[in-house]
């Protein structure tokens, strides 16, 4: 624990090596204790002190990838994508140089993830093969990252609403990480199998998949993973129509998420608790929730953002501001289409149509911020049908 203190004495002292050496240490001991802002200051410190004139010994890179490795991850938890793909990218390109496959695949794999959450759907699959390819090339070593390939792909084509790939990802998976005892990998791939059910309308049969994961990752000491098991278990609930006990779920998943600090976890599960509120009639609580997570989400898109602003759209509709339901219904659809998820470019449509019958209902909106005249007019039946 006083790695970093160590890493301070050497960078005064102007050993700037042995300075770079502690700050990784203290990196990785951060990053294991779930602190990954803490993490990836370590890690930038470690990248930055390093002498140029001793960059490329061969010892000092390999170093350099665990670094940067960490760095992807850590700055993936606190959702600062843009700069967790370029330590992703500079970590490949440190794989190639010391012709390593294996880690290269971990690169393409982290990738693959940080894709998806930025709702690049398609580029995700693509990251997910090249790294399902590599790790195909070293047999037994490669075969960790070849199901998480396998998983990362599953996950995209989740969000692309193809459910029976994921289902028959999601099996596949199972039967190779049954084979070789690996139970983290066995995991997630219940987490896989449960949102293909989950999407299929198989409510029960997800909620089993969800529980068995739980128990392996608890098992496993893995929290964050344990979190997302607790949060899916509230997706299922929500899909049979018990919020009060969603809203439970969902609020333990934040509780995981917020005491590891794993801000991009937090906002998805903030989201689908909004969610809930919305179903529950609070709407106020519902939008305050919504637009905080809308303030802290980075880029243009994410995995979650059009399911945010369909729940957000409910929410003014609830409290009569149509204008914005609108509004904010036609941007769901928008997110929705640019990240080609069906699954959530229904529900979009389902909020505009709500919205639309409400206006043709109530020409003055009860709230009086605008006559029916001042708003735009989407046709409900055509929205629905759409939908």
């Amino acid at each position: 624990e006083f790695a970093g203190l160590v890493a301070t004495h050497f960078e005064q002292a102007s050993r700037l090596a042995e300075a770079a050496e502690w700050h990784g240490y203290a990196g990785q001991q951060a990053r294991l204790g779930y602190a990954p802002a803490i993490a990836s200051d370590h890690f930038k410190k470690a990248l930055q002190l390093l002498p140029q004139d001793r960059a490329q010994e061969r010892e000092l890179q390999k170093q350099q990838l665990a670094w940067q490795e960490g760095l992807g991850e850590t700055l993936g938890a606190q959702a600062c994508f843009s700069e967790a793909l370029e330590a992703c990218t500079a970590m490949r390109n440190l794989a190639q140089q010391l012709c390593n496959p294996v880690a290269e695949a971990r690169a393409w794999n982290g990738m693959a993830f940080l894709h998806e959450r930025r709702g690049d759907n398609r580029s995700s699959v693509q990251c997910a093969e090249h790294a399902e390819a590599l790790a195909g090339q070293e047999s037994e070593a490669g075969r960790a990252e070849r199901v998480r390939a396998l998983h990362f792909k599953g996950w995209a084509f989740y969000r692309l609403g193809d459910a029976l790939a994921v289902l028959a990802l999601g099996d596949r998976t199972l039967k190779l990480c049954a084979d070789h005892g690996d139970r983290r990998g066995t995991a997630t791939s219940f987490k896989l199998l449960g949102v293909a059910n989950l999407q299929l309308g198989h409510y029960l049969e997800a909620d089993r998949f969800f529980e068995q994961g739980l128990v392996h990752f608890q098992e496993l000491g893995d929290r964050r993973n344990a979190a997302a098991m607790w949060s899916n278990r509230g997706e299922s609930a929500r899909a049979c129509g018990d919020y009060q006990t969603a809203a439970k779920l969902y609020e333990q998943a934040l509780t995981i998420a917020r005491q590891i600090g794993h801000c991009e976890s937090e906002l998805i599960y903030l989201t689908n608790l909004a969610g809930v509120c919305v179903e529950l009639g609070q709407f106020q609580q519902a939008e305050a929730d919504l637009r905080k997570v809308i303030s802290q989400t980075p880029g243009t898109n994410s995995c979650a953002l059009s399911e945010l602003c369909t729940s957000l759209s409910l929410a003014c509709l609830g409290q009569g501001k149509f204008s914005e339901a609108a509004e904010t219904a036609q941007r769901a659809i928008t997110l929705a289409q640019e990240s080609e998820s069906a699954l959530y470019l229904g529900g979009a449509w389902r909020a505009l149509g709500r919205t639309g019958a409400k206006i043709l209902k109530f020409p003055t909106p009860p709230n009086g911020a605008a006559t029916a005249s001042d708003l735009p007019k989407p046709e409900p039946a055509c929205c629905f049908a759409e939908s």
